[in-house]
């Protein structure tokens, strides 16, 4: 019973070392969730750079696509940079036609900090369906 009580009564309290080790385990996880979270800011930046790039290449094909059904296509290709929020982005438009499919193609292209990245979307009408086509001249 004496032996006992001898180890219950040493075992009281942590010692500085015990508190230094954990601190240091403590500190450890903290910088890790820093940055964690410093990569999912840095990320979420470029989902929302490429979010923001793919709805201008769909409007931009959609705008590209009405003109082609009022006058013919021709073949062309159009770059011209924009600057949204803070990011540079380089637009390329070429249409083509052959015949009476016109095939409309928008390239955005914008530079990251560990590189490029772009967004790319290609559509084809047949122009004559659309002009022959009563319903189009309806509201």
């Amino acid at each position: 019973m004496a032996g006992f009580l001898m180890l219950s009564s040493h075992n009281q309290g942590f010692s500085l070392i015990e508190a230094m080790i954990s601190l240091l385990v403590l500190s450890t996880g903290m910088l890790s969730l820093g940055q964690l979270q410093a990569r999912l800011w840095l990320n979420a930046d470029e989902i929302h750079t490429h979010d923001e790039a793919r709805l201008l290449a769909a409007n931009r094909l959609e705008f590209e696509q009405s003109k082609t059904l009022f006058r013919p296509a021709t073949e062309e290709t159009l770059i011209f940079p924009t600057t949204d929020n803070g990011s540079a982005l380089r637009h390329e438009i070429t249409t083509s036609a052959i015949g009476a499919i016109s095939t409309n193609e928008i390239l955005i292209t914008w530079e990251l900090p560990h590189g490029s990245d772009a967004v790319s979307l290609k559509s084809s009408l047949y122009t004559t369906a659309y002009r022959t086509d009563p319903r189009w001249l309806m509201n």
